[in-house]
């Protein structure tokens, strides 16, 4: 079949030039889609082909539109030894791209939003040799914002196409500022902390998850220096606590909190105490979206680990709220796939929860009375969890993790987990998993363990 591919590929782009919209538009989907499926076919002309899909954003919209995700399809072949070649345009593909949602038609067949996504996928594809290229175009970028922002606006189609495109914009910088280095982000940082503040408020009162993404995204790359940000930015997160009826919103609200805290970015008794109050609040609300809670625990655990001693005076009511999650999970009668995904998820996040408690208030008397009273508890949900055929790998590495934290932390009661025979399992297949971080762990817990051995 690949045999067959390759000998097709250079005929099916002569078909690009074709009279007829209905053929070059059927070619670009077949071209995009071998690039999808069988990218080994075009390991000999892959220039010639990146060539075509690039002239093929100036034809008509439909056209245009499936070049547009052929180039999308192209840009995960990076990652591959046999396209390392495809690197070198990358800054001719994105203007390109960049080009064609300007375009007067860009609304048609979705042309705008399918550029947009290309250039997002192709900057988080990149591997350490492309890294200069997207700082090249970074600016460009920010500069693409500054002007959506200020758009001129006379109805409500305006409107929508100006959130549209801020929207993406947005999406295109937080990707970008993952990727380039920190000076580079902290160069901008203060116009691109300008214009995301801008976006948050000329949506009245609606959250713009975009806009949120890209705080956080500048929060990670500047540590505490994203300080002198936080009382402009921070009133959006916490709006965005507040909308639990919102799965979405909600959710990027509290990977948001996650990177500010572990940023250790000027956040505050004032703030902290804001921010708790909200997630306490989502977690009891009988409208939040289910596969939000997990996400909360964990970020309760990044917060105690940013805020240490801090945090003591909401370790009792949030392991009382862990414990009723925890044993509400048990009773759980439907295991179809989506409540097993669930649960593994709201258990992982509880015990991650759990686990920056242990790593950051474990020096605090205080916290070791707390936990005492609590840790038999835990120690029986850990083991039933262990024991259950469903509980995924995040989920063992989040109980070795526990486990792990308990022993350094607490010796005296953490000897029953050492010696139980379920976790002392879930460690050792922590420690043959394939994934590194999952062996970490389970090698920390297993070293561990053994000093009581």
């Amino acid at each position: 079949m690949i045999h067959f591919l390759k000998e097709a590929v250079i005929p099916l782009s002569q078909l690009l030039k074709d009279n007829d919209v209905r053929v070059r538009d059927t070619t670009m989907w077949t071209l995009g889609r071998i690039v999808e499926v069988a990218p080994a076919a075009l390991s000999e002309h892959a220039t010639q082909v990146c060539e075509a899909f690039v002239n093929g954003l100036q034809q008509e919209p439909r056209v245009a539109a499936h070049a547009a995700w052929a180039l999308h399809n192209v840009a995960q072949l990076m990652q591959l030894e046999e396209f390392r070649e495809v690197i070198k345009y990358i800054t001719q593909i994105v203007q390109n791209l960049l080009s064609a949602s300007d375009r007067g038609d860009a609304h048609m067949k979705n042309l705008r939003n399918s550029c947009y996504e290309a250039v997002a996928y192709f900057i988080q594809c990149a591997n350490e040799d492309a890294i200069a290229l997207i700082e090249g175009l970074f600016e460009g970028f920010i500069s693409r914002l500054q002007h959506a922002v200020v758009m001129v606006v006379q109805n409500q189609s305006d409107r929508d196409h100006q959130f549209q495109i801020q929207e993406q914009l947005c999406n295109i910088i937080q990707t970008a500022v993952y990727k380039v280095r920190p000076e580079v982000v902290a160069r901008n940082a203060d116009l691109i902390m300008e214009l995301v503040v801008q976006v948050l408020q000329g949506r009245n009162g609606e959250i713009a998850e975009e806009a949120l993404l890209c705080g956080g995204a500048v929060a990670s790359a500047l540590g505490s220096d994203f300080g002198k940000y936080v009382e402009r930015f921070v009133p959006f997160v916490l709006k965005g606590l507040e909308e639990v009826r919102s799965g979405d919103v909600v959710a990027v609200a509290v990977g948001v909190t996650s990177e500010m805290f572990n940023a250790k970015a000027g956040m505050n008794e004032a703030i902290l105490s804001e921010v708790c109050k909200r997630l306490a609040s989502a977690l009891q609300s009988i409208d939040l979206w289910r596969e939000v809670k997990g996400a909360i625990f964990t970020t309760f655990g990044d917060i105690a680990m940013a805020v240490e001693g801090s945090f003591m005076q909401y370790v009792q009511p949030l392991f009382s709220i862990m414990e009723n999650a925890a044993r509400s999970s048990l009773e759980e009668v439907e295991k179809d796939e989506d409540t097993v995904a669930y649960l593994n998820n709201l258990r992982t996040g509880i015990f991650e929860g759990i686990s920056g408690m242990l790593q950051g208030l474990r020096t605090l008397e205080p916290f070791h009375d707390a936990i005492k009273g609590f840790l038999p508890v835990f120690g029986n949900f850990m083991v039933q969890f262990a024991e259950s055929p469903e509980t995924d790998d995040a989920l063992k590495k989040s109980i070795a993790g526990v486990v792990g934290d308990i022993l350094s932390a607490y010796p005296a009661e953490g000897i029953q987990f050492a010696r139980n025979p379920s976790l002392q399992k879930t460690v050792e297949e922590c420690c043959t998993s394939d994934n590194e971080a999952i062996r970490d762990v389970g090698e920390f817990a297993k070293k561990m363990i053994s000093k009581f051995h």
